[in-house]
């Protein structure tokens, strides 16, 4: 499940960059959506055991 949500977020990226980057304010939401894909399914650092405080 955690590859395939990075690889979504890769394609939505990928696609979005450039108008992001532009300023078109449906790439900007675009771009968001696949940040939240590339780190919804990645452990928090905090809750990882070799974790330091």
């Amino acid at each position: 499940m955690t590859d395939m949500m990075h690889l979504k977020a890769i394609e939505i990226i990928s696609k979005w960059l450039r108008k992001s980057v532009a300023g078109d304010p449906k790439a900007r939401e675009e771009m968001a959506l696949g940040q939240v894909n590339a780190t919804a399914t990645s452990p928090a650092p905090w809750a990882s055991k070799a974790s330091t405080r």
